[in-house]
């Protein structure tokens, strides 16, 4: 969790929109081929962070090393990331699953793998681009 939040602190956007006051966030997107990549267990503690994280309320944590004091309004975090279904009743333990962190999941599910070679397809020629109209002058 400790590394996952400083790398977001390093994430911090500002927008400027003159008048308005300046704009600050931060946001960043974890993509990890397999979820237990990521969390190799289930953490209650990185849980609830990734939790704070996906709903963009303000969060802040003080260590007691270094006096450091993390502070960020809009933190945002999105998650991309694949995994069999074995796997995540492994991972989630039963008690998880009715809690919030499942449910800002978004699952996709298929039981057939295609299998392509891409060697063997054909390259698809382009379809040639649409005929020039010119625009009719205003009156």
């Amino acid at each position: 969790m400790a590394s996952l939040v400083d790398h977001l602190v390093e994430s911090k956007r500002t927008i400027i929109n003159l008048p308005d006051p300046a704009y600050e966030y931060n946001s960043m997107y974890l993509v990890a081929d397999e979820l237990s990549a990521f969390m190799h267990e289930f953490d209650p503690g990185l849980v609830g962070g990734l939790t704070t994280f996906f709903d963009v309320v303000p969060y802040s944590q003080s260590r007691r090393t270094k006096d450091v004091r993390i502070k960020m309004q809009r933190p945002q975090l999105n998650i991309l990331s694949g995994a069999t279904p074995s796997n995540l009743m492994k991972l989630i333990p039963d008690y998880a699953w009715e809690q919030g962190f499942t449910s800002r999941f978004i699952m996709v599910y298929a039981d057939e793998k295609p299998i392509i070679d891409v060697f063997k397809t054909p390259n698809k020629p382009k379809p040639p681009p649409p005929p020039f109209q010119p625009v009719p002058p205003r009156s």
